[in-house]
């Protein structure tokens, strides 16, 4: 609490690099959001394909789950 002055200050003093700094974090949230959805539904369509059917992986990229 001591150095919150301090801190809002040294924000404020470049609101366009603050700015931009708090738009590329938040960009890069959403992109991991969007990622792991995109991983989840290939999670999903892999699990509901049947059995019998041969999946063939390249073994240097197995994840284990």
């Amino acid at each position: 609490m001591k150095y919150l002055p301090l801190l809002w200050a040294g924000v404020w003093r470049k609101p366009v690099r603050s700015i931009l700094t708090v738009l590329s974090i938040s960009v890069a949230f959403v992109l991991f959001g969007v990622l792991h959805g995109v991983i989840s539904q290939f999670d999903g369509a892999l699990n509901k394909l049947s059995d019998t059917r041969l999946r063939v992986m390249n073994r240097a990229h197995i994840r284990f789950v």
